[in-house]
């Protein structure tokens, strides 16, 4: 179907709407924009969001000399959606927009630039074409054709031009419709327009912002058409022409005009041709009424045009107050130029980020030494040379390849001295083609039945109830997913290269932002994606001295400063009391859904993540109170995250700092009132989490740490604030390279210095009775091989020696081994640290020489030394004493 539409239709973005309104939910695959002018910001806010959400690439391609918008100001250009500029002797003039999805084609081809003005307020002309890509009209495949030859025909960046070749290629119909031969397809790449216009007509009609000077594009399309009648709209303040050459342009046949008001800028541009008996032809597109634009080619030095001709119901002519030739004669003449600016010395079309450089598209119309800079937002005082180049006066586009660390979305832009005068071009931005591809086609993946959003979720309680039956249901179908795929995780042969091409952690993103949505992605991956919806301001940048505002107050000095832990994280959602049993009965079954078990696949890694940020939001939020119940859920959690190694290695280096971040956090809100290998109910619980986890925690980095914490003034809220975490993650990077790390901190905590002699650990300290501190040892320095470890307070010493099953103990009071059976759950600290004496065994044996049945348990620790210092002092006066010669 095609249609002409001026009132009814605003601009692209109404395509836009209707797209994302469609009843079937249809992705949106490609979205093209082509303009004279572009404004990036404007863009960024009102359509790029929108498509990348239908899951679209997004391609801009504007003229290289038109841009209004400040760089600082550009967010997500290069690694959002790509843009490119185009460059050729006259301008680059189309105004078009294509949607292009699995089935559906639609176009939009008028007079709009993709700016606030001609997108939002301009009086413009559009014609929108609606088609399949299986069966489309004749005009369909002639735009299709037309994209894939303008890069011949205009200088643009390379992938650029790929992307139109791709979009032309997905454009063309596989089926020819014929239904509307009328509807053409206009353009002046190897023919000018005025060719392509009407020989006969009645009357023509014509409104255009510009028309020539010169009157001789007016001249052209009334010589082709002889009507005899002309009528023409004009805005007597806004309009650029010379009264004189266009009142005698018109007067080869009856002339009327149109004043049109002067409070929106007339915009479209519209020819149009009423045949002898009634019907209405009309040319909508970017085509204004001069020479550039209707009677010279591109190659020539024509503008690039792209415009659409159609026959529709009635006029599109402004139906405006008729005005005198007389009163026209007497409006201000304005000479109009497509270029009003001179031509810049050096044209940046764009810059494509390459594994290690950066690919740098140059048309330069200098002889000159070329400095390329980059800055990560454009802001002034941030630009650094990254590159020197010598230009040469040329037409055709050059390549340039600098070596620089900037990342997808940096600005760059060319800086050359002519004499006196700087010479720079119009920034351009740093783009990852890969970035901006459309998103990943799922296919039937699971996914949440809705978008659901945070705020919704906690603030009302039947949400979440939806919610969480929600996600119960697809982490199980998740989890089934996975179980009947885990054969195919290897990758075939020959795949390696193809691979490597790939950007692995965009592609994750998308499956995460497919299986549960932006909102909860943010949650788990905060600020990863790389979506243009956002609530926070830009920073603003500022040029000269500031002032350090810090001050001190009376009795604090600069170290007390550095000691305090600034307030960081987001703050957390508030939970009513009376649903916090609800959310408690919630997040405990969501817990057994992740957690791992003998012959059950897990969730995907981003929806345990998932959990696993809720769970923190919940308990930031206080909804268990003094209840410690959460402890066991939350270890079960952290064990989840770091159960599938396979999983985790096969997953992109960058999510690493994210599963980090999230397992030092959990962590570290465990091991608040708990010590790992401890003997308590809260150590016990630390340390199952502990020790599987620990190892991933150190993959943490500050600024996602920073990302993840959260802030609460709720009574009962348990949280970790950032210098709790840091000295998580320390700990655990010392635990990483030395097991028994974590173990010396509870102990150093505890009031133990502990070092490691002739094989034994020895921990000493100004406890009274050693026998605890001793049990502490062989409870928690115990990996399952032969232990040998001393408490001592340097008047007595307890010595315990533990391997698998039994555990045996010398008191040097007392100068007897006494050995135990150790069967779990029982530990030396359960049966030594109760403080109800020495517990009673059969087995008690003399101190030397070194019983069998103690040496056995010793492994490779020096007993005899460790005795001679540590075991009983002195020969005992009597028989009847604590011990006999025997014992020696």
């Amino acid at each position: 179907m095609t249609t002409i539409e001026h009132t009814a239709f605003a601009s692209p973005l109404t395509l836009l709407s209707q797209w994302q309104d469609r009843p079937e939910g249809d992705p949106l695959r490609e979205f093209l924009v082509l303009g004279y002018t572009a404004d990036l910001a404007f863009l960024e806010r009102f359509a790029v969001s929108k498509a990348r959400q239908m899951g679209a690439r997004v391609t801009v391609l504007s003229d290289a000399d038109q841009q209004i918008h400040d760089p600082i100001d550009v967010r997500f250009a290069g690694h959002v959606y790509q843009y490119g500029a185009a460059t050729i002797p006259g301008a680059f003039h189309p105004k078009l927009a294509i949607l292009v999805g699995e089935e559906d084609v639609w176009v939009a081809i008028g007079s709009g630039n993709p700016t606030m003005s001609g997108w939002g307020h301009n009086h413009e002309l559009w014609c929108v074409l609606r088609g399949r890509r299986d069966r489309g009209l004749r005009v369909q495949g002639e735009l299709a054709s037309w994209l894939q030859d303008l890069p011949r025909h205009v200088a643009m960046p390379g992938w650029i031009a790929e992307t139109l070749s791709d979009i032309g290629a997905a454009l063309r119909p596989t089926e020819i419709d014929d239904s509307r031969p009328d509807v053409r397809l206009l353009h002046n790449l190897q023919v000018p327009m005025v060719d392509a216009l009407p020989t006969e007509a009645a009357e023509v009609n014509l409104a255009a912002p510009f028309i020539d000077p010169s009157g001789a594009a007016v001249r052209a399309v009334l010589d082709r058409a002889r009507p005899t009648r002309v009528r023409v709209a004009l805005q007597s303040e806004l309009s650029s022409f010379v009264p004189s050459t266009l009142l005698a342009a018109a007067s080869r046949t009856t002339a009327e005009f149109r004043e049109v008001d002067d409070e929106r800028t007339m915009h479209g541009k519209l020819i149009e041709h009423v045949d002898r008996d009634g019907r209405v032809h009309v040319v909508v597109g970017s085509a204004n009424v001069t020479t550039p634009a209707l009677l010279r080619t591109v190659r020539e030095g024509g503008n690039c045009e792209l415009a659409i001709a159609a026959s529709v119901e009635r006029s599109l002519l402004p139906d405006a107050r008729p005005v005198s030739a007389e009163v026209v004669a007497q409006w201000p003449s304005t000479a109009p130029s497509e270029r009003e600016q001179p031509s810049p010395a050096l044209r940046l079309l764009g810059a494509r980020r390459l594994d290690r450089t950066i690919e740098v598209t140059v048309v330069s119309g200098i002889d000159a030494t070329v400095t390329v800079e980059l800055s990560p937002d454009g802001a002034p005082g941030s630009w650094q040379p990254r590159g020197v180049f010598a230009a040469a006066r040329a037409s055709a586009a050059v390549h340039w390849t600098v070596d620089s660390p900037e990342p997808a979305g940096a600005a760059i832009r060319l800086v050359a001295t002519l004499g006196e005068t700087v010479v720079e071009s119009v920034p351009a931005f740093v783009t990852d083609p890969h970035r901006c591809r459309p998103r990943t086609d799922f296919g039937k993946e699971p996914r949440l039945r809705a978008a659901y959003e945070l705020d919704e979720l906690i603030g009302d309680s039947e949400v979440m109830a939806r919610f969480s039956k929600d996600l119960l249901n697809l982490l199980k179908l998740s989890a089934e997913q996975r179980a009947s795929t885990a054969t195919l995780r290897a990758p075939a042969a020959g795949t390696a290269e193809v691979q490597a091409g790939k950007d692995a952690w965009t592609e994750f993103l998308d499956h995460a932002t497919h299986s549960m949505g932006a909102g909860l992605v943010e949650l788990a991956f905060p600020g990863a994606l790389p979506s243009p919806v956002s609530t926070v301001e830009a920073s603003e940048w500022a040029v000269g001295a500031v002032d350090d505002e810090t001050e001190l107050a009376e009795d604090e000095t600069e170290s007390d400063i550095e000691l305090l832990d600034v307030e960081l994280g987001r703050e957390a959602r508030r939970v009513p009391p009376e649903a916090r049993a609800r959310y408690r009965a919630w997040i405990h079954r969501w817990v057994r859904s992740i957690s791992p078990g003998p012959s059950t696949a897990l969730p995907t890694l981003p929806l345990r993540m998932t959990v696993a940020a809720l769970f923190l939001e919940l308990l930031a939020a206080g909804i268990w109170g003094a209840d410690e119940s959460w402890r066991d859920d939350l270890a079960d959690v952290v064990r989840s995250l770091v159960e599938d190694r396979a999983e985790i290695d096969d997953s992109p280096e960058q999510s690493y700092a994210y599963l980090g971040a999230l397992v030092a956090v959990c962590l570290a809100v465990l091991g608040q009132d708990a010590r790992v290998h401890g003997g308590r109910p809260a150590d016990i619980v630390l340390t199952r989490a502990w020790e599987p986890a620990h190892d991933v925690a150190t993959l943490t980095e500050d600024v996602v740490l920073e990302a993840v914490l959260l802030r609460s003034s709720e009574i009962g809220a348990r949280l970790a604030g950032r210098a709790e975490v840091l000295a998580t993650v320390e700990l655990a990077r010392r635990a990483t390279a030395d097991p028994k790390a974590e173990v010396k901190a509870g102990l150093a905590a505890a009031g133990l210095d502990l070092e490691e002699q002739h094989g034994a650990w020895v921990a000493q300290g100004t406890f009274k009775n050693p026998m605890r501190p001793a049990a502490q040892l062989a409870t928690e320095l115990y990996d399952g091989a032969p232990l040998t470890c001393v408490a001592t307070n340097g008047a007595r010493s307890v010595t315990m020696v533990r391997a698998e099953g039994a555990v045996a103990m010398l008191d040097s009071a007392i100068g007897k081994w006494r050995v135990y059976a150790m069967r779990r759950p029982s530990t030396p600290l359960s049966v030594f640290g109760q403080g109800e004496g020495v517990p009673p065994t059969k087995q008690v044996l003399a101190a030397r020489p070194i019983p069998p049945a103690v040496a056995s348990l010793a492994g490779q620790a020096d007993l005899d030394a460790v005795l001679a210092k540590y075991g009983p002092k002195g020969r005992p006066p009597a028989k009847d004493a604590a011990w006999t010669d025997w014992d020696w």
